[in-house]
């Protein structure tokens, strides 16, 4: 199985931010440019933790 992107994240190993994967379609990796930080498999991880959520754009009329 494919690794698939699914946002941006803060990496609980180090703090920086990165591109959250998941692999083999069970196990979580954060890569920061060509470093990869393994963060366990997927039912043991709370991605909402991990995950930076963007901000609701604000449109004034």
């Amino acid at each position: 199985m494919p690794s698939k992107a699914i946002g941006m994240g803060m990496c609980p190993r180090c703090g920086r931010p990165g591109t959250v994967v998941i692999k083999a379609g069970n196990y979580v990796y954060i890569k920061h440019g060509n470093t990869w930080h393994y963060i366990g498999t997927i039912d043991k991880v709370n991605l909402n933790k991990i995950l930076i959520k963007k901000r609701e754009e604000r449109r004034s009329y």
